[in-house]
């Protein structure tokens, strides 16, 4: 197939996609780099933080944390991290259980600060998440709000780029048919060997004298 045959033909169409083209081109290239590499290294900057502050509270636990232990590193982590947390007295985590692809970064950061069986999971339509921590004698519940974890501009950006793109595409157009009329019309005038009223033709000779 070649490109003339799904170029368009007409003059508006091809002025259209002019403009059209490099608006897509650019909408492309800025949501991929949003995507690919800033949201990613702001996702991965975040879980490195959490995983830190979920650390430092194990760590104050301990591998058996008395009921008074317990109840302190509660108060403290509403206090200082805003994290809610439970304990499930003698729970056992279920091996082999899968992990969903949002907590990829998490996950990583996790792995590499707590040297425990965890779990993560989270509630469809819910502002929080949750991360099971294995210990010796129980289970310790981490209740964290999404906003420590997940970044909630990347779809806002999107939005505000392309409203931007379609308001600004729409103007163009507008405009761009106010251009292209009196063209066509002139063209139109030469085809049918006649000339519209009131408007002068400029004959230029390209012949060699």
């Amino acid at each position: 197939m070649r490109l003339r045959n799904i170029t368009p033909k007409s003059l508006f169409g091809r002025m259209l996609a002019i403009i059209l083209v490099p608006i897509i081109l650019v909408q492309i290239i800025s949501v991929s780099i949003f995507y690919e590499r800033h949201w990613d290294w702001v996702s991965r900057h975040m879980s490195k933080n959490l995983a830190k502050d979920l650390g430092l509270l194990i760590d104050e636990l301990g591998n058996e944390p008395s009921k008074d232990q317990r109840a302190l590193s509660a108060v403290r982590a509403r206090q200082y991290f805003d994290i809610i947390f439970y304990w499930l007295d003698g729970g056992i985590l279920k091996p082999n259980q899968s992990f969903k692809s949002k907590f990829r970064n998490f996950r990583t950061s996790l792995e590499s600060r707590i040297k425990k069986p965890f779990y993560l999971s989270s509630i469809e339509d819910s502002t929080k998440f949750y991360v099971d921590i294995q210990l010796a004698n129980g289970i310790v519940r981490m209740n964290i709000d999404n906003k420590r974890l997940f970044v909630p501009t990347g779809i806002t950006f999107i939005m505000w780029s392309v409203g931007a793109s379609v308001i600004l595409f729409s103007i163009a157009i507008i405009f761009l048919r106010g251009q292209v009329r009196p063209i066509l019309r002139l063209a139109n005038c030469f085809l049918n060997r006649s000339v519209v009223p009131g408007t002068t033709v400029l004959l230029i000779n390209t012949e060699p004298s």
